[in-house]
């Protein structure tokens, strides 16, 4: 069910100027959403 390796999930909220920064999602889940920029890193 989960992994060999660990993995960490990591997610930026960018404002500037009284906008926050999104991404469109291109991948499932939730492919053509909207979303905060992020990712995963293999240790």
């Amino acid at each position: 069910m989960y992994p060999d390796a660990p993995r960490v999930a990591v997610g930026a909220v960018v404002i500037h100027r009284d906008k926050v920064l999104l991404v469109l999602r291109n991948q499932a889940p939730a492919k053509g959403l909207w979303a905060i920029p992020g990712g995963s890193v293999e240790l």
